[in-house]
């Protein structure tokens, strides 16, 4: 190690070790859902369910548009069942860091009918490291923000859950359905 002087002073620079990309990505995911869940808490902790829910949505919505839009252009996504199904799968993958088929799948029924299986979810899974162990309310969050997600790319299509965690079910099953 070299000594330089730094402010004056003769130091030497500390070996420090590196992170892998993925490393930092899965630190990076970790904050953001510890980030999320912590003012959820104390949002329903000092106002109540409905204070939190409120809040939530609009926090969820400015993150979903955000997100979607780089999505949408970026995979050149039109306003079909099929692609809103896709944008679900891909905001999974963003979002929760899963990019793997065995967490999320993404399953066309019809034309007019798709639906995007989370197998995991960090949050329900961390539920009570973040003070929030019944998490009773969070597929009513999780239907929100991707309800969020797929108006941005076809504000016409209907968005659903079917099974969640929550509900005791093995999977949070988000549909989409053009009506």
């Amino acid at each position: 190690m070299d000594d330089i002087v730094y402010e004056g002073i003769h130091v030497q620079e500390i070996p420090v070790p590196k992170l892998t990309w993925e490393e930092r990505y899965r630190r990076m995911i970790d904050l953001a859902i510890t980030y999320s869940t912590t003012y959820k808490v104390l949002l329903k902790e000092r106002y109540g369910k409905d204070v939190m829910l409120e809040i939530s949505e609009k926090v969820q919505k400015r993150n979903a548009f955000r997100c979607a839009q780089k999505l949408i252009q970026h995979f050149e996504l039109k306003p079909t069942v099929e692609d809103a199904a896709k944008l679900m799968y891909l905001y999974s993958c963003e979002v929760w860091g899963f990019d793997d088929s065995k967490y999320v799948n993404a399953y066309l029924a019809s034309t007019k009918k798709g639906v995007c299986v989370n197998h995991v979810c960090r949050i329900w899974e961390k539920r009570k490291e973040f003070g929030d162990p019944e998490r009773a309310d969070c597929h009513i969050q999780t239907e929100a923000e991707y309800r969020n997600l797929v108006h941005q790319l076809a504000p016409h299509l209907k968005v659903y859950m079917g099974k969640a965690f929550p509900k005791g079910d093995d999977s949070c099953d988000v549909w989409v359905e053009e009506t």
